[in-house]
């Protein structure tokens, strides 16, 4: 599976930068006495390995490091668990290579012995690198290439692995390289799939300001890959099948003519020696066969081959510089150096600030496993950040631990669960029956709540001004009521749980109200009340609760000696009287006001006469029919109700009201009548009218019906002239008389009532 990758990344014409990889080494053997060492990958050609030779699967991308002479070559790969490795790269200081496990995929560290093997970063899931790895000139991140098969984008991250940066976007981006004062980035693009058209890019380290630095320059083909960024600022890379500089700001190119039968056999992946005196690169056998390591002098003369010659392998130089071969100097520190918790635990955090390619670990002391535990942070290297967490402590002892970071100390202290205790700065205290002001002083830990109150003994008269409630040390403040009795009386008080008595002595003083009693109407009012008492006899005023939403203290809460006491009545709205007591200076003080009287809001007609029918709306009327009465002038006349409710009643106008402005009133069952009457025109009555008489012939005993209108229902007069009548039956439309004595012969009569007369009728009499 590793082979056919690699053939296909091949016939793509990629950067090829996770085979091909140099680790900056400076030195040449021919040129430079500095000691150097080559990095570099090598992997089974299958094209060139003999027939008779077998290597197991584990020999693909195995690290190695070499003289820059092409001497003493030692694996590397012994702890890096992979069988498939890539890119390694030698940080600034020499003292780790970073490298990519394309087994893992990840990104991992080792020191450069290929010790101390650590990943730092996993790709996400579905993404791989398809190679190029650099550091930053100050060793504190890493540059590298991950993406999908459609895109493959540049990013930084830390050697922690916490902070990831994309900087690139689209398209597909490979063979990171940094510019000397790590500002910069150098590396190669191409939009397509398409082969050979790979660019060189320059962008900001922070992703901003991305410029192309190379067009279609540099001999045989425009495919540009795996450039690398020198001290000296000249740029590096690979051209065809040749090796180009270039001035990135000039883009003044230098092609350094190394021969080589393009395309058969390509030169690819330079890198400069640390003092970029001299230039590593892989070079293919003819027909793209059997890839070897050589060097020359920078401007391309003098090429030597360093590596093995035709032992089945294909070496892939990664970098070229000086590793760390004495202990690396660091310094560390850590912020805070400790940090206190209560029972209840919690989380924290340390700084970390090392020497870059520091490695340093974080750990929880023996004796504090068990309740402090690293979150995260448990090793890094460089600057850093240590989580950790603390449980509970389940104990009432203080305990103490510690976390070592990088050989520093960090002190976690928790106290223990706090049994609450309390005592008060006294347990009694007495008054005089004038009362006054008093204090007590609660003393605990200062995680302990606390509250205060009054029990039942104490309620009315004892009254906690400040302090219901607190923790750790604190003050109740208490007022002790005037006594106005002759008795000594005895209230508690629970503060923070204890008992607190307080004793106050009966009153030695005699008070005289003025009154004992006054009465209102439903309408309420003011009224007051005079005290006398010694000077020194202090007394108060209270109002029964049962009364204290309709009676009011407006002055005389409180005094001593000779005062008054006001008060008021608000109406009382509803039909039934009320009695309140209010209580002052110790006496009862009774106050009566009568309930509402009936209201008349509104009639149905401002103006009516005889036997029409009147709606009368308003209040108070109570459930059981009263009396409703017409007053006109000093006469007062009951009308008929033919309905009666709480709030309406329907009346018939009655008969004999004078006509004119009178006032209707209503009086409940109970005799309580309402003040003001209703206004009412009272509209004379029509003028009586005779229609029929029975008979028109009569004589001595002769009943006589008269048939008509506006009689009235009282009984009123009969004008008879030539004979004597009584009125047998009178109604409004109907009159019965009885002839008594006929006179004459002629007969005439008519009806007369307290609003006039009749038209006249006239009979004949039959005379005897």
């Amino acid at each position: 599976m590793i082979m056919k990758t690699i053939n296909m990344r091949r016939a793509l014409g990629l950067c090829f930068t996770w085979l091909i990889l140099i680790l900056l080494v400076s030195g040449n053997p021919e040129t430079s006495d500095a000691a150097g060492k080559v990095i570099y990958v090598r992997n089974i050609d299958d094209l060139v390995t003999p027939k008779t030779l077998s290597y197991p699967e584990d020999k693909w991308g195995e690290i190695w490091e070499m003289n820059e002479d092409g001497t003493e070559l030692i694996s590397l790969n012994d702890n890096t668990n992979s069988t498939s490795n890539s890119a390694p790269v030698l940080s600034p200081k020499g003292a780790k290579i970073a490298f990519i496990d394309n087994v893992a995929n990840a990104l991992k560290l080792m020191k450069s012995d290929g010790s101390d093997v650590r990943s730092i970063y996993a790709f996400s899931e579905g993404y791989t690198s398809p190679g190029g790895l650099a550091w930053s000139p100050n060793g504190t991140k890493l540059a590298f290439s991950m993406g999908t098969a459609n895109q493959y984008d540049i990013y930084t991250v830390d050697l922690n692995g916490s902070t990831l940066t994309k900087l690139t976007t689209g398209g597909y981006n490979y063979d990171p390289s940094f510019s000397p004062d790590g500002a910069k980035i150098v590396y190669c693009h191409r939009e397509t799939e398409e082969v050979y058209s790979n660019e060189l890019y320059i962008i900001n380290a922070d992703g901003s300001g991305n410029i192309k630095l190379t067009d279609s320059c540099c001999s045989e083909a425009t495919n540009k890959t795996a450039p690398d960024w020198a001290p000296s600022q000249t740029i590096i890379f690979s051209s065809g099948h040749n090796i180009v500089t270039i001035d990135p700001e000039t883009t003044i190119t230098y092609s350094l003519s190394i021969d080589g039968d393009f395309p058969s056999q390509q030169n690819e992946l330079p890198k400069w020696s640390p003092d970029t005196s001299m230039v590593a690169f892989t070079r293919s056998g003819k027909n793209n066969t059997q890839k070897k390591m050589f060097s020359s002098v920078s401007d391309g003369s003098g090429r030597v081959t360093i590596s093995p010659k035709n032992d089945g392998f294909n070496y892939f130089v990664s970098d070229w510089g000086i590793p760390l071969t004495s202990t690396l100097e660091c310094n560390y520190s850590i912020l805070p150096e400790g940090k206190s918790f209560d029972d209840s635990g919690g989380t924290g955090s340390i700084n970390v600030t090392a020497d870059s390619e520091c490695d340093w670990t974080a750990a929880v002391d023996e004796g504090s496993i068990g309740w402090i535990t690293i979150s995260s942070g448990v090793s890094g290297i460089g600057n850093g950040v240590v989580t950790y967490t603390v449980f509970a402590n389940e104990t009432t002892n203080l305990r103490s631990g510690t976390i070592t970071i990088a050989g520093h100390s960090y002190s976690v202290t928790q106290s223990g669960q706090v049994v609450c205790t309390y005592t008060i700065s006294q347990d009694e205290e007495s008054f005089s029956y004038n009362g006054g002001e008093g204090a007590v002083t609660v003393t605990s830990y200062s995680e302990c709540a606390w509250s205060s109150s009054v029990d039942e003994e104490g309620a009315g008269w004892i009254t906690i001004a400040s302090g219901n409630n607190g923790t750790g040390e604190g003050v109740v403040s208490f007022t002790v009521s005037p006594n106005i009795s002759f008795d000594q009386r005895i209230g508690t008080m629970t503060i923070a749980g204890q008992v607190f008595t307080v004793t106050q002595e009966g009153s030695a003083c005699i008070f005289i109200l003025s009154k004992d009693a006054d009465e209102f109407d439903s309408h309420g009012g003011d009224g007051s009340v005079d005290i006398t008492a010694e000077e020194s006899c202090a007394w108060n005023t209270e109002v029964e609760q049962s009364s204290s939403s309709w009676i009011t203290i407006t002055s005389g809460g409180n005094g001593s000696g000779f005062g008054t006491v006001s008060y008021s009545l608000s109406a009382n709205i509803d039909r039934n009287p009320r009695t309140g007591h209010i209580t002052i200076a110790g006496e009862d003080y009774v106050v009566e006001q009568t309930g509402a009287l009936p209201e008349i809001t509104s009639l149905s007609s401002d103006a009516g006469t005889y036997a029409d029918e009147l709606t009368i709306s308003g209040s108070g009327f109570g459930g059981v029919i009263g009396k409703v009465t017409i007053l006109s002038g000093e006469v007062e006349t009951e009308c008929d109700v033919s309905s009666w409710s709480d709030t309406e009643i329907k009346i018939a106008i009655p008969w004999g009201v004078t006509p004119g402005a009178v006032f209707i009133y209503v009086a409940t069952s109970d005799g309580d009548k309402s003040e003001n009457g209703a206004a009412f025109t009272y509209n004379k009555p029509l003028k009586s009218k005779i229609n029929k008489v029975s008979k028109s012939t009569v004589k001595k005993g002769s009943e006589i019906l008269l048939y008509g209108r506006s009689f009235g229902p009282v009984e009123g007069d009969i004008i008879v002239t030539g004979a004597k009548m009584s009125i047998v039956v009178w109604t409004d439309d109907t009159i019965i008389l009885s002839l008594d004595k006929v006179k004459k012969k002629k007969i005439t009569l008519r009806v007369s009532t307290i609003y006039g007369k009749s038209n006249i009728k006239t009979l004949k009499g039959k005379v005897k």
